[in-house]
């Protein structure tokens, strides 16, 4: 299950078949099943942003950092999710690096973590991604 982007404003959206994952996808305004595809298109708005971040949530979905972009402005937990899922992120260096990708559209959050990771680091914790995500979502 997965969200990318498929130009400026649009969003795809594919999955397997369930009954609960295609009504919830019928009600987002601005969502057409292309067939062909196989895929959920979504123009993506200010009016359906919030629908659509709560169906990524509530079917897990992977979403690529394309499509995160559009999604403004964005979750600060879909950006720790990210951050959590990617295997080339392995140092603090590597998440300041990964949300320098993200600031061009929500500097706050950045902003926010990046406080936070400097909080973390003065309690002289040692680096352990796992450990440094959580806390991250409990401040």
């Amino acid at each position: 299950m997965q969200v990318t982007l498929r130009d400026y404003n649009t969003v795809i959206i594919k999955a397997p078949y369930s009954k609960e994952f295609t009504a919830a996808m019928r009600t987002i305004e601005g969502r057409r099943w292309n067939r062909e595809d196989k895929v959920n298109e979504i123009n993506v708005t200010n009016e359906n942003d919030k629908d659509i971040l709560h169906i990524i949530d509530t079917f897990n979905l992977s979403v690529s950092k394309e499509a995160m972009r559009l999604l403004a402005p964005v979750n600060m937990t879909l950006i720790l999710d990210v951050i959590a899922n990617d295997t080339s992120i392995k140092t603090l260096e590597d998440i300041i690096k990964s949300l320098n990708d993200f600031s061009d559209f929500s500097d706050e959050s950045c902003e926010n973590i990046k406080l936070m990771l400097i909080n973390f680091e003065e309690g002289n914790c040692k680096y352990d991604k796992k450990l440094l995500v959580g806390y991250l979502r409990r401040v």
